[in-house]
């Protein structure tokens, strides 16, 4: 039934850490996706958030309470997050029905913006659950969001990169990478880390410590795969700049 009606549509993953901008980046999807009369469906997996740029059709605060859930349970805000999209997805066969009452119509794009802790993808068992039922029933797109600005520290970029490669493996997903606020960063240098492997090694033999030698090591060995998995475009969400370069990919 799913191959039927939904497995031809898309849906984006956006993913990326905290200030990235993935709900900015979400909202201009959404704003596209309106202007040229395209149905879509937002999901909110972020329970930490106090207000959204967009409008979410399904909103994890409506089903989980992130403040009574660190006060009955004693704990801080990160583990409260990852507790929280815990609890949620035992209601995401409901959040499945939904998707099939869309049987007769027409949805195209199912977009899902998540929280900026990382550990849901990289070790929650949740992450998991709710990355393979998506990739079940539509065609999956998973976007790293970077933050360029934060990135111009070379530490800052091979971190979340490493991040990014962890979260490929164990989804098993192509994973597009958005270097997000292009229009107040020079984008060339990441540009030219990524497109020349050369480049990257001089990067790492310049800081030369032990740490550098294993992260180098981890790199080489994913390196000829790396490339085939890990597409990437610059954007800039607020000025809209290659916003319609990055969906026609997209389409």
């Amino acid at each position: 039934t799913i191959n039927h009606f939904m497995y031809y549509r898309t849906s984006v993953i956006i993913l990326g850490m905290a200030g990235s901008g993935k709900s900015t980046f979400t909202l201009t999807i959404s704003d596209y996706l309106k202007y040229n009369n395209i149905s879509h469906y937002i999901i909110n997996l972020d329970p930490g958030c106090i207000k959204l740029p967009y409008i979410s059709n399904i909103d994890i605060r409506d089903t989980v309470n992130l403040r009574a859930i660190m006060k009955y349970h004693s704990m801080g805000p990160n583990a409260s997050m990852i507790v929280a999209v815990n609890l949620f997805i035992t209601k995401f066969d409901e959040l499945m029905k939904v998707f099939f009452q869309f049987g007769n119509k027409r949805l195209e794009y199912l977009i899902v913006d998540t929280p900026g802790q990382m550990e849901i993808f990289l070790w929650s068992i949740a992450g998991f659950i709710i990355s393979s039922l998506i990739k079940f029933a539509f065609r999956t797109l998973i976007v790293y969001v970077f933050d360029l600005k934060k990135c111009v520290n070379i530490n800052t970029f091979l971190s979340n990169l490493l991040i990014c490669s962890c979260i490929l493996f164990r989804i098993k997903t192509k994973i597009l990478l958005i270097f997000n606020k292009s229009a107040t960063t020079d984008y060339c240098r990441i540009n030219k880390i990524i497109n020349n492997s050369e480049n990257f090694h001089s990067l790492i033999t310049l800081k030369r410590t032990l740490f550098y030698d294993v992260l180098e090591n981890f790199f080489s060995i994913i390196a000829g795969n790396l490339h085939f998995l890990l597409l990437y475009k610059s954007i800039d969400c607020i000025r809209k700049i290659n916003i319609n370069e990055f969906l026609s990919f997209l389409e």
